[in-house]
């Protein structure tokens, strides 16, 4: 993260001079936001007119969020009214400036792609959401002049400088780097932490809207975790920001990546207790992104992406699959998970898959490179998850397949390597890439069968080669509901009478706050209490100043979970590839 002081001078004089033509200036005037609607001048600094873009989608989210839908009200600066072509685009008329609004009453919550202004405390500016693009300008640089009230504090990767505390003018090359690079203002309720590791510094910016911050869990894990990885990890820029936005509202674990930072959001409101576990896992999948697929290592179709028209080819599982894969392995070389943990959390995934295909039919005819092309369709974007979990299986079976086609000189990391060394200064062609990974070492049986094939993944196979056999273990659960005098049953879209955690208790009460006290009373309760086998759940609530009590009945149908079971001393052990594997630095 950039400091913002003004120590850069130099810097910022060489910048400034250099966006003294053909630069699109932005001014936004924070202190007037009404009605969560916030104004946006755009100035060409020259009579002008075009059309004036904001994506329909952004790489790295695969799905379309409509940008221009929340931005509105176009006229102007002499009060011409200017009307919208599409949801995405407007024609500009010959003018030098124009005015819109953008309305955050449509970001009710943060996901790591979207925009939050909360008047006087919270900014998050994703700037692809707010700021479009003209025609033909994609080399156009940006400066954007923001008014702020002095309690704010702004955190960015962009360059930029503070005139005074209540203006912060910052500098991008082209929108590309612009959307790379959000921004986030806080009057409050933000931890910050910095270490070095490997000639590379790595920030830490955690925002709370809870007494808890996040950082303060996961700091120790991911530090030690970075320091080990980057050891091997070739991460091409000097500096490195994880940005962490926690609230209590509607926001849901979910990350994004940038080249030189990432946004992490998570619930703090979930019973969860892998919370923090799961933030973890995502920072460093954001970050091994930064390093390789697809921000360094990328197609044709990533490097030209269309934001008007976006389309994905036939390889998102190559970046989001093999990344989540390397990210396990690098949880387990860095000492995070042992060898049963890594090979639970990959069954994890194997299991989570196999509900997916039994559920959702279309899906069982998809092969990866089918689901990736069409990622962008209803269908795609529903099974969304299955690019991470089968796509970090079949990198599993290409590390295994690769150590053994090898004889143990090579495995999958290998190979991201070579790719990292050839494709760092340009891109690949899509259609090529995969008969090229099969070049470098033969892996056409898990091509064919895996990737482009159809054919079903054998845990037996991946996990036994390993020296792991994994068995399911079925356990019972218990659920409960409670009738209340307002309320006849508890509803969920698990269905009437299932309480599954705190906030399908909070609707047995028409919604109002409360907090659970004890579970059965047992104090700090978590999701696992509920999940008991008494026949009944007794609740110490309070509620508006008072501690109240409240019996919920067991529900009287029960459901089976599989749990996995870890054995070690597989038959179908390989000794070398299980050497190899373990051994290997990734």
């Amino acid at each position: 993260m950039k400091k913002l002081t003004v120590t850069l001078t130099f810097v910022l004089y060489c910048i400034t001079s250099l966006f003294a033509t053909d630069t699109i200036y932005v001014k936004i005037n924070l202190k007037k936001l009404v009605d969560k609607k916030l104004k946006i001048e755009v100035n060409n600094n020259k009579e002008t007119s075009g059309h004036y873009y904001f994506p329909k989608s952004i790489y790295g989210t695969y799905n379309h969020q409509n940008a221009g839908s929340k931005c509105n009200s176009f006229r102007t600066s002499k009060g011409v009214d200017i009307i919208k072509e599409d949801i995405n685009s407007v024609k500009i008329p010959q003018c030098t400036s124009f005015e819109y609004y953008s309305n955050f009453n449509k970001w009710d919550y943060l996901s790591p792609e979207g925009s939050v202004a909360i008047k006087d405390s919270v900014f998050v500016f994703n700037w692809y959401s707010i700021i479009g693009y003209f025609n033909n300008t994609d080399k156009t640089p940006y400066s954007i002049e923001i008014i702020k009230p002095e309690c704010l504090k702004p955190y960015s990767t962009l360059e930029h400088k503070e005139a005074n505390d209540s203006t912060l003018t910052l500098y991008a090359s082209n929108y590309d780097e612009l959307i790379d690079k959000p921004l986030m203002m806080f009057k409050s309720g933000v931890k910050t932490k910095q270490f070095t590791c490997n000639s590379k510094t790595f920030n830490i910016v955690s925002f709370s809207s809870t007494d808890e911050n996040p950082v303060d869990s996961i700091y120790n894990d991911l530090k030690r975790t970075v320091e080990i990885a980057t050891k091997y990890l070739r991460y091409p820029n000097k500096e490195y920001t994880f940005f962490i936005y926690a609230t209590k509202n509607k926001t849901t674990h979910s990350a994004l990546e940038h080249k030189d930072n990432s946004v992490n959001t998570i619930n703090m409101n979930r019973m969860f207790t892998q919370t923090y576990s799961i933030l973890y896992s995502m920072m460093i999948h954001e970050f091994i992104h930064a390093c390789y697929l697809p921000l360094v290592v990328r197609s044709n179709v990533i490097e030209n992406f269309d934001y008007q028209n976006p389309k994905c080819d036939e390889h998102l599982w190559l970046y989001e699959g093999v990344t989540e894969y390397l990210t396990q392995k690098v949880k387990y070389t860095s000492g995070y998970y042992t060898k049963s943990e890594f090979i639970k959390e990959m069954y994890n995934k194997y299991a989570e898959d196999k509900m997916n295909k039994r559920n959702f039919i279309r899906l069982r005819n998809a092969s990866l490179t089918k689901l990736s092309k069409d990622i962008y369709s209803w269908y795609g974007r529903r099974n969304y998850g299955t690019v991470y979990n089968r796509g970090a299986l079949v990198a599993m079976m290409l590390d295994i397949e690769i150590i053994k086609s090898s004889n143990g000189e090579k495995n999958l990391f290998d190979i991201v390597e070579i790719l990292r060394d050839r494709y760092t200064h340009k891109s690949f062609d899509s259609k090529d890439i995969i008969n090229e990974i099969n070049s470098i070492v033969n892996v056409e049986r898990i091509i064919s069968r895996y990737i482009r094939g159809r054919k079903n993944i054998n845990p037996k196979y991946i996990f036994g080669v390993l020296g792991y056999n994994v068995l399911n273990k079925k356990e019972e659960k218990s659920y409960y509901y409670v009738k209340i005098k307002s309320v006849k049953y508890i509803k969920t879209k698990y269905g009437n009478g299932m309480v599954i955690s705190k906030s399908d208790i909070n609707k047995a009460f028409g919604k109002k706050e409360l907090t659970i006290l004890k579970i059965n009373n047992k104090a700090n309760p978590t999701l696992e209490d509920i999940h008991i086998s008494a026949s009944k759940m007794n609740l110490t609530i309070l509620r508006n100043g008072k501690i109240e009590s409240i019996t919920f009945n067991k529900l009287l149908r029960r459901t089976k979970s599989k749990h996995v079971k870890i054995l070690k001393n597989s038959n179908n052990k390989n000794d070398m590839v299980a050497n190899r594997f373990w051994g290997q630095t990734l």
